[in-house]
């Protein structure tokens, strides 16, 4: 785990570069360029290009194998039954989708290397970025297409958020007030719209969840319309309450089972658990208020399309009760594919069959760029994340000397470190 000392290589300004800086940028840290082998930068822990590359591609195939199992089997638990279905499509969806994150963690290796040879060191620029583009790129086609956009809308978030910390950390904008309360306000107009005008309910990850928390009505209301649709509000309110403080309880059941496995004390504690109980009242909030501001202008004859838009607007100031960047982001960029396709349709845009494939290496790209150089602005569950599939490959690269392009690349990193190192002991 030494990393390679920062004497060993040099850092100096490219011809080519000093003149564009002179022309261009005032920040000639922008193109620093680092002379050194790509063993020196990037694989540390073992000397070979192709030694390297394809035991990242091991590495995260097999990790990738561990999560990609239960959540395929916990997402088709109904089809089960069917083994000719489980043999010939479930499992191969698994080994495919396997597949495609092995190969983008080995491809990400192997165009550093590449990227080195073909430039003669590494930029700021082209350090992390190119190479996460081209192996996003020439891998994502592995995967199915319906599983591209699932894929798009993770990741854009992900870039969406790094980009948006790393501009605010270092003060190039500033923080809006309960931005992401407005962002996930607009978002919910804009679905929630879709999901009641669309003549075929959408079968997407957000028009099944929207569907779920709107669906549930009581077998027999009252006749009187106020009573009954009090009743019915009880009913969707109790639904999303349960459903929001179940999914936040087995998230941290997950998180926190060993606790529980030491002392069952701390039951108690992860039940009444502030994060679930806060995350039931946002699912509860969120499907009542806007049935009920739906049923309200309903009664007052206000058009449908105007209705829905401002029943929309204010299901979605429910976001308070949580205040998630992440939920907010995610269904900013759904809202904006949903008016993307509504453009196609009415004619206003063209559609292009690669474009999931281009913005997701752009976004990928950008979270990669992130990650090595701005780690501590990232979010600590991600990097986690790619420490884990990466089996700690990822802590081996040299963030000291990331770090002379002006930045603290190597502060997360040197945590986790110390993190690995203290339960070692």
């Amino acid at each position: 785990m030494q990393h390679t000392t920062q004497k060993s290589l040099s850092f100096v300004l490219h011809p080519a570069a000093r003149l564009a800086t002179m022309v261009l940028f005032s920040r000639p840290s922008q193109w620093l360029y680092v002379r050194g082998s790509c063993h020196e930068l990037g694989h540390t822990w073992h000397p070979s290009c192709m030694y390297s590359c394809c035991e990242m591609f091991m590495f995260v195939f097999l990790e990738a194998l561990k999560v990609y199992i239960p959540l395929y089997l916990l997402s088709n638990i109904t089809r089960l039954r069917d083994l000719r279905w489980v043999l010939m499509s479930l499992l191969p969806n698994i080994l495919r989708s396997s597949l495609f994150l092995g190969a983008n963690g080995g491809g990400f290796v192997g165009f550093i290397c590449l990227n080195r040879h073909v430039l003669g060191g590494f930029y700021k620029y082209t350090a992390a970025f190119v190479p996460a583009f081209l192996a996003s790129l020439c891998t994502i086609f592995i995967e199915r297409k319906n599983r591209r956009r699932l894929l798009l809308g993770y990741m854009s978030t992900m870039a969406a958020e790094a980009v948006y910390s790393v501009l605010k950390a270092k003060g190039k904008i500033n923080g809006v007030p309960y931005g992401e309360v407005m962002i996930f306000s607009l978002a919910s107009a804009v679905l929630l719209h879709r999901q009641c005008t669309s003549k075929v309910i959408p079968t997407d990850t957000v028009g099944s969840v929207i569907s779920g928390l709107l669906r549930p009505s009581l077998p027999s209301p009252m006749k009187l319309p106020f009573s009954g649709m009090a009743a019915n509000l009880l009913w969707v309110g109790l639904w999303g309450f349960s459903c929001g403080y179940l999914i936040r309880f087995l998230l941290s059941l997950l998180t926190y089972w060993r606790k529980l496995v030491k002392s069952t004390a701390n039951l108690k504690e992860l039940i009444l658990k502030k994060q679930s109980l806060k995350f039931g009242l946002f699912l509860a909030s969120f499907s009542t208020w806007f049935k009920l501001s739906n049923w309200l202008m309903k009664v007052l004859a206000v058009p449908q399309d105007l209705r829905l838009i401002i029943s929309g607007l204010i299901a979605g100031l429910s976001m308070v009760f949580v205040r998630s960047p992440v939920i907010s982001l995610y269904a900013g960029w759904k809202a904006l594919e949903v008016l993307y396709f509504k453009a196609v349709e009415k004619g206003y845009a063209k559609s292009w069959y690669y474009g999931d494939a281009v913005l997701f290496s752009i976004s990928t790209a950008i979270v990669f760029h992130s990650l090595f150089f701005d780690a501590h602005h990232l979010r600590e569950a991600y990097f986690k994340f790619i420490d884990r599939v990466t089996r700690g490959r990822i802590l081996l690269m040299n963030y000291e000397v990331i770090d002379q392009f002006g930045t603290n690349a190597s502060l997360r990193p040197m945590q986790l470190l110390r993190e690995h190192s203290a339960k070692d002991k």
